[in-house]
């Protein structure tokens, strides 16, 4: 199998993380915490899916990439172009961490005390493809994943970071606190927002 791979101008990227969740992980039997990941896997694979029928049907404009460990990773602007790919991300980023605030994900050895989702977003360029052997991975590279990841380590419990790229790409359906400029480890300093709320929850973005 040779390796296959594209290259896409115009992406939107999430990461997510559990707060807390090596200490986390540690006080559980591993069963507790596969349904744990699993419960919270499955909401988050649930809300880019609505996301994606809402506004395009099942053109494939949202694309969940991969887990690693409690992270989560998806991709808005491939396979298929999708020019609104930063409002798309933002929206699914927002509902993933108001499920966080809401209770959804409960400590199974304490239902009273819930987990809070950080999640980091950036817009950019990225390089997509199938790799292996044995087992096929589709996966993506670039600087810009790179930078989506920052935004999530650098971020806030409970909030959702974005870089100034897509800020300048929500801002008139979103509503973005600053938090200034900050120094990002790889990156040097970068100018960062927090999402807050979309505007109009009501409104579609049409291609």
């Amino acid at each position: 199998h040779a390796a296959t791979s594209a290259s896409y101008d115009q992406v939107s990227i999430l990461f997510s993380h559990v707060e807390g969740f090596h200490d986390f992980s540690m006080e559980l039997d591993p069963q507790d915490l596969v349904n744990f990941l699993n419960q919270m896997f499955s909401q988050f694979d649930r809300i880019c899916d609505d996301n994606q029928k809402v506004h395009h049907g099942d053109d494939g404009f949202f694309f969940s990439v991969d887990t690693i460990g409690d992270g989560y990773m998806a991709c808005a602007g491939l396979p298929e172009d999708n020019p609104v790919h930063a409002h798309a991300i933002a929206r699914c980023a927002l509902s993933m961490v108001m499920l966080g605030r809401q209770g959804y994900f409960p400590h199974p050895k304490n239902p009273d005390h819930t987990l809070d989702i950080r999640i980091g977003i950036h817009s950019g360029s990225c390089v997509a493809g199938v790799i292996g052997q044995r087992k096929f991975a589709f996966d993506i590279w670039g600087d810009a994943v790179n930078t989506a990841s920052r935004m999530e380590s650098s971020g806030k419990a409970g909030y959702v970071q974005c870089s100034d790229v897509t800020h300048a790409l929500i801002c008139e359906d979103f509503e973005c606190a600053t938090d200034g400029a900050k120094l990002v480890k790889g990156k040097g300093w970068m100018n960062t927002y927090y999402v807050l709320r979309q505007y109009n929850p009501r409104k579609h973005y049409t291609v």
